[in-house]
């Protein structure tokens, strides 16, 4: 007796040191009961596999272990020591970027094949090859055949079916270089535009991952820049395979529309046979429920009260949102469902779906079916979705389902929890008929109008999976309550929605728990004027497929605005990204204009390179930018400054407000070895953009196109000055600019940095000069100038050398503070200088009334590759003024170094680019004056963190001569306000 008493004490003792060992921070707490039981009992789930891993590979983890050869793995050094390159000779960002690609092509392929299986059964409907599957939505379909663009002239819906369908299908099959036919459609012109001239225009989805797979093949492509524009364009074919799912499911299930439902783990029922759903796919799950409910007697008949169908994942999602049916787990909480011993058949189609399901089911009654021949486990039931026999799959799913009923035991291990309430169904159709409410002629124009007035700040798509290495289980939930008390309206897809539909974030009645008083007023405004009870303040939009629906409403807000997509307020988040697919996602996401939160960052870091051109040239290039950052709170500040910022870019908010928001990164110190790094990876990004670009233009225009910049007789001035030879045609640039990357040395010292900053002055001007090839005016419109004609150079005449202008100042970056960027433009004014600004600067120069133009001495050049323009004004006031002929590299050294008296006051927060040309701006023999934490470089580098004492220190370092004195005038004077009136109530002493 003692001894068993010893025993069960014992028992007890280990199990609460079981408890205790367990480390589970599910915010649910039905999920946290579940995981925590299940471990005690000794039943192994996601939670112990990922303790059984232990420290992952620091190397893998950083993207810099290679295994796409049979020399490998290779790893590279991430200290900066040996080996710093593959066996091969690949270096970091060689391995990083092609790592990136191959999960771009993996989640392409996914998405694609997803719509490709949905346009084959399309297509089937419209030739009377299935009588299972028909036309719901003719409405959706009649909308896309006009979008298409195909004519209607009499035709039936199913006629229009096949036309619609055989246009999807092409779409992965075109042999021509015409553009894919539903991104061209769903688009707006710009970004069209943008992607055709940078070589990333897709025109056939297979064929855009199988050029991925092989420009990422040993011996193929080494250079990251057209690695990473690769990607784009199999991303950009993930977000066409995508449309089609998304557009093609409507016509064949029909477009969601506003429906209550429940989520989280209590929607099981144990009166019934409880059977789950669960991948991506809903041509067998829409089936299963319509079948569920006619063989209702079925179930009866072994002692059920019907069949409960529930949702895991995007196929619960389609259901959800179409069907009402309640949606019980994301991706990490699968087993949970399937473990919970009320559980009698999970269906599975492809995609998300856990392998460990097999070993669960061993552990009890529940029947494990699949579906698609590409998505097997081991131990399951195959019945094969055939279109032309689905409803009789759906039957024998049924069935079994019944089957495994009959063996369920008493026990469960599922919590008491009460299911929260969902509202589903927003598409952009139940977006617009909600708003038509209380804008019938102009749907969209009142959200753009509310976005206008600031009642709505921005929009907000959580677009992303569940995955276990998140900083916190609640991350997602975290960024949303930050987001939405600042007025942010949220929408969400896929594991995302999920999440929110457990949490009670979509259930109406909750709405002002979370809501800032301006998102609280307009969705009140917008549920009264509908006829509802209330709208919640996160919108479920569907599943991963439906990420589109997003891009398709912000399609029309920013054709309704008159700008493109990268001008408007909206974001979009992924907390927990996990699937290759949500990488194709973000990259395409990025590259239509949005920028895009990842919270979950793996094999990136291990090249500062590629981490550049995500963060910040894919802003400069496309307006979209990743945002990587784990901390939740950290996260929604950043969110938060990238909406405002925008707004403040569109004259929406006002600029201290954004200011406020604004948000710097952090400011870490700047060693002389990592500016040296900063510059030659700067160059091998520009240079090698240049080359994506020119290779491009000469594919459409050929090698005799004239390229020149407008009203000069210098050609591309830096090219034919610096390199002595006549540019004029596009087929002279492939060689110059060859001969420019062939001088970039990845060695961290001075001299390496400043070779590599005339190889960045080469692209780009020739990045510029591409420009004037696709219109004659490419910054009409903006508040830049470009190219500043040789005409403003003869009416400055030799005063902008001899000293009469005792300097030229280059304002790079954004300041912190721009009343005191104002008065150092004003004390520049005053001393007479020349004034070149670009970034943020224009703008905070606009903000604070302060003139800007080409009869100003204030030139407004523009961003990123546009900085060229103020330097080779100078390189052309050599030329004309110094005698210096061109290719006389030693005398235009010499001359530039004395005059014009160039310099760079270069403030905020330096990217890779920007020291790029910097250093473009040394080799040509000016210094650079900066506010941020950098190491010196005597006289060519030089740090002043006091905005008040910059333009002095610029001007000793420089060795400008001033002439003109100070004088207490209540206005700016100098050369720059020559012939301006002076305002009556400034005409004082």
């Amino acid at each position: 007796m003692e001894s068993d008493v010893a025993v069960k004490a014992t028992k007890r003792a280990d199990q609460k040191d079981k408890e205790k060992e367990f480390a589970c921070d599910c915010w649910d707490d039905s999920c946290h009961r579940m995981f925590s039981d299940l471990h005690v009992e000794g039943i192994p789930t996601v939670m112990e596999r990922v303790e059984a891993q232990g420290a992952q590979c620091r190397f893998g983890q950083l993207g810099l272990c290679c295994r796409i050869c049979l020399q490998g793995p290779c790893r590279i050094n991430p200290m900066g020591k040996e080996p710093t390159s593959g066996i091969c000779g690949a270096k970091d960002y060689t391995i990083v970027a092609r790592f990136i690609d191959r999960m771009i092509a993996g989640g392409t392929a996914s998405h694609s094949g997803h719509g490709k299986e949905i346009a084959h059964v399309l297509n089937m409907v419209s030739k009377g090859e299935t009588k299972d599957y028909g036309i719901t939505d003719a409405v959706k379909l009649k909308e896309i055949a006009k979008r298409q663009g195909i004519a209607f002239d009499g035709k039936s819906v199913v006629e229009l079916a096949g036309e619609v369908s055989r246009m999807a299908l092409e779409d992965y099959s075109r042999y021509t270089s015409e553009p894919l036919a539903f991104l061209k459609s769903t688009v707006t012109r710009g970004r069209m535009q943008r992607w055709d001239t940078h070589s990333v225009m897709p025109s056939n989805i297979d064929a855009a991952i199988s050029e991925l797979i092989h420009r990422t093949a040993m011996g193929v492509d080494a250079d990251p820049v057209p690695i990473l524009f690769g990607g784009i364009k199999s991303a950009l074919s993930d977000y066409t395979g995508a449309q089609i799912s998304s557009d093609l499911s409507d016509v064949l299930f029909g477009t969601p529309k506003i429906v209550m439902s429940k989520a989280n783990l209590g929607v099981l029922d144990e009166r019934y046979v409880n059977v789950a759903v669960h991948g991506h796919n809903p041509l067998l799950s829409d089936i299963i429920v319509d079948m569920a409910r006619e063989m209702k007697a079925e179930a009866q008949k072994v002692g059920a009260e019907g069949f409960n169908i529930v949702g895991v994942c995007c196929t619960g999602n389609e259901i959800l949102m179409r069907k009402g049916i309640p949606i019980a787990a994301n991706v990490l909480s699968q087993e949970l469902v399937l473990l919970s011993g009320l559980l009698d058949a999970m269906v599975v189609d492809y995609q998300c779906f856990m392998p460990s399901l097999s070993a669960a089911c061993g552990l009890s009654h529940t029947k494990l079916i699949s579906t698609e021949s590409i998505a097997r486990l081991v131990g399951d039931t195959h019945i094969e979705l055939s279109p032309d026999r689905a409803k009789t799959s759906a039957k024998e799913v049924l069935l079994l389902s019944l089957e495994a009923y009959k063996k369920r035991g008493k026990k469960s291990r599922l919590p008491t929890v009460k299911p929260s309430t969902v509202m589903a169904g927003f598409s952009v159709e139940q977006i617009k008929q909600l708003m038509s409410k209380m804008n019938p002629g102009d749907p969209i124009q009142y959200l753009v109008d509310n976005i206008k007035t600031g009642r709505v700040r921005g929009l907000a798509l959580f677009a992303g999976c569940k995955n276990i290495k998140a900083e916190k289980d609640e991350d997602v939930l975290v960024i949303a309550r930050e987001l939405a008390k600042r007025d942010i309206l949220l929408m969400a897809t896929g594991c995302n929605a999920v999440e929110f539909a457990k949490a009670g974030y979509m259930d109406p009645a909750r709405m002002k728990e979370f809501a800032g008083e301006g998102l609280q007023s307009f969705l009140g405004e917008l549920a009264e004027a509908s006829g509802l009870e209330g709208l919640p303040f996160v919108w479920h939009m569907g599943s991963c497929v439906d990420n589109v629906r997003f891009s398709n409403l912000a399609t029309e807000v920013a054709n309704h605005a008159g700008v493109d997509i990268e001008k408007i307020p909206f974001v979009v988040i992924a907390p927990e990204a996990m699937h290759e697919k949500a990488v194709s996602i973000g990259t395409w996401a990025a590259t239509m204009g949005f920028p895009v939160h990842v919270g979950t960052i793996n094999y990136l870091y291990g090249s500062t390179l590629v981490t550049e051109v995500l963060e910040n040239t894919a802003r400069d290039v496309y307006g979209g930018y990743f945002i990587f950052e784990k901390d939740a709170l950290e996260a929604a500040k950043r969110l938060y400054s990238a909406i405002e910022y925008r707004r403040w870019k569109l004259d929406l908010t006002d600029p201290e407000v954004e200011r406020a928001s604004y948000y710097p990164g952090k400011q870490e110190h700047v060693p002389k070895e990592k500016l040296f790094k900063m510059a030659i990876e700067g160059s091998i990004i520009a240079t090698g953009y240049a080359d994506v670009l020119l290779n491009r233009a000469l594919q459409k225009y050929g090698p005799d196109q004239k390229i020149e910049f407008p009203e000069t007789g210098y050609q591309l001035p830096s090219l034919f000055a610096w390199l002595g030879k006549d540019c004029t045609r596009l087929g002279d640039l492939p060689k110059l600019l060859g001969e420019a990357r062939g001088k970039i040395v990845e060695q961290l010292t001075l001299e390496a940095a400043i070779a590599s900053g005339e190889a960045t002055m080469i692209a780009a001007e020739i990045v510029e000069a591409l420009k004037y090839i696709e219109t004659p005016t490419p910054y009409q419109g903006s508040l830049y100038c470009g190219f500043v004609p040789d005409r403003i150079l003869r009416q400055l005449g030799i005063a902008f050398v001899d000293d009469t202008i005792p300097g030229a100042a280059v304002f790079v970056g954004r300041a912190s503070d721009p009343r005191k960027l104002g008065a150092m433009i004003r004390d520049c004014q005053n001393k007479g200088m020349l004034i070149v600004a670009t970034y943020d600067i224009i703008k905070q120069l606009k903000d604070e009334k302060i003139g800007m133009g080409l009869d100003r001495m204030l030139y407004p050049v523009g961003e990123f590759t546009q900085i060229i323009h103020g330097l080779n004004f100078a390189i052309r006031a050599a030329l004309s003024f110094g005698g210096i002929q061109k290719g006389d590299r030693e005398g235009l050294h010499k001359y530039l170094s004395k005059r014009p008296k160039v310099f760079v006051l270069q403030l905020g927060k330096l990217d890779h680019i920007k020291v790029a040309a910097e250093f473009a701006v040394m080799f040509n023999g000016s210094p650079t004056i900066t506010d941020q934490d950098v190491e010196p470089i005597p006289d060519k580098y030089v740090v002043q963190k006091n905005l008040d004492e910059m333009i002095s220190t610029a001007i000793e370092v420089r060795g400008c001569r001033i002439k003109l004195g100070a004088i207490a005038l209540p206005v700016p004077y100098g050369p720059a306000f020559e012939g301006e009136s002076i305002r009556r109530p400034d005409m004082y002493i």
